[in-house]
């Protein structure tokens, strides 16, 4: 018997073709709309990290106003997809999606005719609220809803914890950690932070169970995701600012030495569900991992004046392997929850990976900041990335493998 016909099906091979013959038009018009909105929010992050040089330039801002432009987006994002399946279930799903990416779009067209960075910024916010929607909703990650308060001091707790938390640390890099406002963002956070976790304790309906964060598996794959989006959005950041500051590139010929990555990524996802079906979810998570760190200790090799298209193919294996580890990793997680716990810990995970984005952009933004050692500090933030997720690789070996069902008995 082939191993397609033996192993049990990962959750990401679930389709429309299981679907009965008068549902499978209306599966696939769903799976149409998912990845539309995929494509939309994924397009939208990769055009503005390409164009951050280029706002940077007409709005006369430095590196702080170009971190906020990524992180304000990335912030929001993290922080209500705690609660955007919550949502989700209240209103319908297709409601949500439909409201979430009406709302997508709206600040993206905000976006473009804004007179300063102020108003780019809070219509960046505005679009991580909407993308937060369009995420669990779209992949039916949704948990059951209940009208208890403590669920919005959660949300609250969570915003001013991650809120602050990376204004600490994109301020830091221009007046240091020793600034009062940076010690006084850190307090809030770490306060918030506090809040959070009682509000979660205490809550009849939590938002975040706390019994679902003490699971091994679920906390390494937190650990994980986290890791792999430090790698994975500040390399991107870091390289869109490198072609453009360094190579002289224009902001469309950097968006088309992404192309190969963007490509390539796209087509592991399919890979990566094959190889978790055939040889479980920890090699396909620990293979993109290793491609990942090979990637990012080459980028530290390549020198200001070695030509572009060598940045080019290294982007390949961070791209790809990013993509192949997610994919797996998200599969491990879903079959090691509950079924009625998935919605929340589909959210906690991607939160956390937004998180990671975020904090890299802050951290290796500072690092960059100076024009004069640009090439320094972003080697330096290259072999940070490559450390956080060389040290995924050890959590991974530490996760508990999925629990293979049988598979279902053929009718003749």
């Amino acid at each position: 018997m082939s191993a397609s016909m033996s192993a049990p099906a990962s959750p990401l091979q679930v389709g429309a073709a299981g679907l009965p013959p008068q549902s499978r038009a209306g599966g696939r018009m769903a799976l149409a709309a998912v990845l539309l909105g995929f494509f939309t929010i994924m397009v939208d992050a990769m055009i503005v990290n390409v164009a951050l040089p280029s706002i940077g330039r007409g709005f006369g801002s430095g590196m702080t106003g170009l971190q906020w432009v990524v992180d304000g987006y990335t912030l929001t994002f993290a922080a209500f997809l705690l609660s955007a399946g919550a949502i989700s279930d209240r209103v319908g799903a297709r409601q949500a999606f439909a409201g979430g990416l009406a709302l997508f779009v709206a600040a993206s067209a905000a976006c473009g005719p804004a007179p300063d960075l102020g108003v780019l910024v809070a219509a960046r916010l505005v679009q991580g609220v909407g993308a937060a929607m369009v995420v669990p909703s779209s992949l039916a990650l949704l948990r059951e809803t209940f009208p208890d308060p403590a669920a919005w001091t959660g949300q609250v707790a969570a915003v001013a914890a991650l809120g602050g938390l990376t204004y600490a640390a994109i301020e830091a890099g221009a007046d240091g950690f020793g600034a009062a406002r940076v010690l006084i963002a850190l307090a809030v956070a770490v306060v918030a932070a506090v809040v959070y976790l009682v509000a979660q304790a205490r809550g009849r309906y939590p938002m975040t169970p706390l019994p679902l964060l003490r699971s091994r598996t679920m906390s390494l794959s937190v650990a994980i995701g986290f890791a792999l989006n430090i790698g994975f959005y500040g390399m991107i950041f870091l390289l869109g600012l490198y072609l453009q500051q360094v190579h002289g590139l224009s902001a469309l010929a950097t968006g088309v030495a992404f192309l190969p990555m963007t490509a390539l990524t796209s087509f592991m996802g399919s890979v990566a569900a094959r190889l978790t079906t055939r040889f479980g979810a920890r090699i396909p998570v620990i293979a993109g991992q290793c491609l990942m760190v090979l990637g990012l200790l080459a980028m530290v090799t390549v020198s200001a004046g070695a030509p572009v298209w060598l940045s080019v193919v290294l982007m390949v294996p961070v791209g790809a392997g990013g993509a192949m580890a997610v994919t797996a990793l998200t599969a491990l997680l879903l079959e090691n929850v509950p079924a009625e716990r998935a919605g929340v810990a589909g959210g906690v995970l991607n939160a956390a990976r937004q998180l990671g984005g975020a904090l890299a952009v802050a951290a290796f933004g500072a690092l960059v900041a100076d024009r004069a050692g640009f090439v320094s500090g972003l080697q330096t933030s290259l072999l940070i990335a490559a450390a956080a997720v060389a040290a995924s690789v050890v959590a991974t070996a530490l996760l508990t493998p999925a629990r293979r069902r049988p598979a279902p008995a053929r009718t003749p």
